[in-house]
C-alpha cells in the first residue's frame, strides 16, 4: 500500500510541476509580448517625435527663408525668368527648392506661400481690406514643414510688413534742388505721373538747346498707361506718351517751380541746425521734407546691410562704380561719390535709396530709386535716374544725354516694391495651430 501511495503522490507532483511550468511559460510569454509591444510603441513614439521635430525645424527654417526673401524686395521676385508674375488671385506661386532664385534657396521639406490680399483664413488681418492685388508691402506668410519621410507636417503663419522711410509716400517731382539748377546739356526730364518736373529753391536756367522736359499728355490718364509705359526711358527716336513743356527754345514752363519759399526755409533750418552742432536733418529741414527718419537712422539701416561707406568692407571714403554697382536697399556714403559707366546700375532688381553726404558726380549708369545728395550734383554723359533726384545743393546737368524719369512706385508708392532691409515681423501674428 505504501508503494502505491508513493507512486500516486509522485504522479500528482509531476503534473503540478508541469502545470506550474506551463503557467510560468505563458506568463513569461505575456511579459515578453507586453515588453515587445511597449518597446514597439516607444519606437513609434520616438519616430513620431523625431518626425515632428523634423517638420517643425523645416517650418522654422522655411519661415526664416520666407522673411529674408520678402525682405530682399517684397514679392517682386522672379523665380524662373524675368516675365514671371508671382501674383495670382491673392497669393503668389508656391516657392519650392526647384525655384530659380540663386540668392535664396528654400530649405528642404519647406513649402512657402505668400498671401498679399485679405484671406478667409482664421488668422490676423495682415493686409488691409483695400489693398490692391499688386500689393508688395505686407503679406501673410504660410509655411508648411514636412518630415523626411513625408508623414508628419507642421504649418505656421507669420505676418510681415515694411517700414516706411519717406514722407508722404515719397517726393512727387523728378528733380528737387535746394539751390540753382543749371540745365546746359541735352538731357530729357520726364514725369508722366504729375505736372511737375523740377522743384527748386532758386532759379532754373535752361541754356542747353536740346534740353527738354516732358509730362503726360492732357488727353491721357495714368490708368491708360502701363507701369512700363509710365517709366519708359526711351528718348530716341521719340519720347512716347509725353508732351514737351520746357526746353532751351521754349524756356521754363509750368512743370518747373523755382524760387520756392518752402525749400528756402527748409535750407535755412538745415543751416541753423548744422551751425548749432546738429546734422541738418531735424524737423522742418530739407532732409526732413522727404524722409521720416534722420540721417543717423538711415545710416544704421545701411550699416546693418553692410552698405555704408566707409565701412569694414569698403574702407574708401569715395567708393567707385565697381563698389556701388548692383546695390539696392539703403546705401549711405559719408563723403563724396561718383558713378560712371554704361553698364553700371543701382536698384535694378529692387529700389535703392542712396544718400550721399557730400558731392556726387554722375556721368554714366542707371539709378532706380531715390538719389539724395547733401552737396552738389554734377550730371553728364548718359546717366539715368528712374525715380527722383534730390539735392540740397545745386544741380548741373551738362554735356551728354542724361535722362531723368519720375517713378511713383518707388519706395513707399502704393504698388512699388519695398526697400530692401526694411521688413519687420508683425508682433503677435505668429500662429502654429
Amino acid at each position: 500500500m505504501k508503494s502505491k501511495s508513493k507512486k500516486a503522490f509522485s504522479s500528482q507532483n509531476g503534473a503540478a510541476t508541469l502545470l506550474t511550468a506551463i503557467i510560468l511559460l505563458i506568463a513569461t510569454t505575456l511579459v515578453a509580448f507586453m515588453a515587445g509591444r511597449t518597446a514597439l510603441q516607444e519606437v513609434k513614439m520616438t519616430a513620431n517625435n523625431y518626425r515632428a521635430v523634423q517638420a517643425i525645424a523645416a517650418a522654422d527654417a522655411g519661415m526664416d527663408y520666407a522673411v529674408a526673401y520678402f525682405d530682399d524686395g517684397g514679392l517682386d521676385h522672379d523665380l524662373d525668368d524675368k516675365s514671371d508674375d508671382l501674383f495670382n488671385d491673392g497669393y503668389v506661386n508656391v516657392i519650392d527648392p526647384a525655384g530659380g532664385v540663386q540668392d535664396f534657396i528654400p530649405p528642404v521639406n519647406s513649402t512657402i506661400r505668400y498671401y498679399n490680399t485679405p484671406t478667409s483664413l482664421p488668422l490676423p488681418a495682415c493686409v488691409s481690406a483695400d489693398a490692391s492685388p499688386t500689393n508688395k508691402k505686407s503679406a501673410l506668410i504660410q509655411v508648411t514643414g514636412t518630415s523626411d519621410d513625408g508623414i508628419a507636417n507642421r504649418t505656421i503663419y507669420q505676418c510681415v510688413g515694411t517700414r516706411n522711410l519717406l514722407q508722404g509716400g515719397g517726393p512727387k517731382q523728378t528733380l528737387v534742388s535746394g539751390s540753382v539748377v543749371d540745365l546746359t546739356g541735352s538731357a530729357q526730364i520726364i514725369n508722366r505721373y504729375s505736372d511737375l518736373n523740377i522743384w527748386s529753391a532758386k532759379t532754373v536756367a535752361i541754356s542747353g538747346h536740346s534740353m527738354e522736359t516732358y509730362i503726360r499728355p492732357p488727353d491721357t490718364e495714368i490708368a491708360d498707361l502701363t507701369k512700363a509705359q509710365l517709366i519708359d526711358t526711351t528718348t530716341s527716336p521719340s519720347i512716347l506718351n509725353a508732351q514737351k513743356v520746357s526746353s532751351g527754345g521754349l524756356g521754363s514752363g509750368t512743370d518747373i517751380y523755382q524760387n520756392d519759399a518752402r525749400l528756402v526755409a527748409a535750407k535755412s533750418i538745415s543751416a541753423q541746425d548744422i551751425a548749432a552742432g546738429g546734422s541738418g536733418d531735424g524737423p522742418g529741414s530739407f532732409f526732413n521734407l522727404f524722409f521720416l527718419d534722420n540721417k543717423a537712422g538711415m545710416k544704421e539701416i545701411a550699416e546693418n546691410s553692410k552698405q555704408s561707406f566707409p565701412s569694414a568692407d569698403f574702407p574708401d571714403t569715395t567708393p567707385d562704380s565697381s563698389e556701388l554697382n548692383g546695390l539696392s536697399g539703403v546705401v549711405y556714403i559719408d563723403g563724396d561719390a561718383s558713378l560712371t559707366g554704361s553698364g553700371v546700375s543701382m536698384g535694378e532688381e529692387s529700389p535703392v535709396i542712396i544718400i550721399v553726404d557730400g558731392n556726387f558726380s554722375f556721368t554714366g549708369g542707371t539709378i532706380t530709386g531715390i538719389l539724395y545728395v547733401r552737396g552738389e550734383v554734377s550730371m553728364a554723359g548718359g546717366a539715368t535716374v528712374v525715380g527722383t533726384m534730390l539735392a540740397e545743393g545745386g544741380v548741373d546737368m551738362g554735356a551728354g544725354t542724361s535722362t531723368l524719369v519720375y517713378a511713383r512706385n518707388i519706395g513707399d508708392g502704393p504698388d512699388g516694391a519695398p526697400i530692401k532691409g526694411t521688413t519687420g515681423i508683425i508682433s503677435g501674428s505668429w500662429r502654429d495651430w
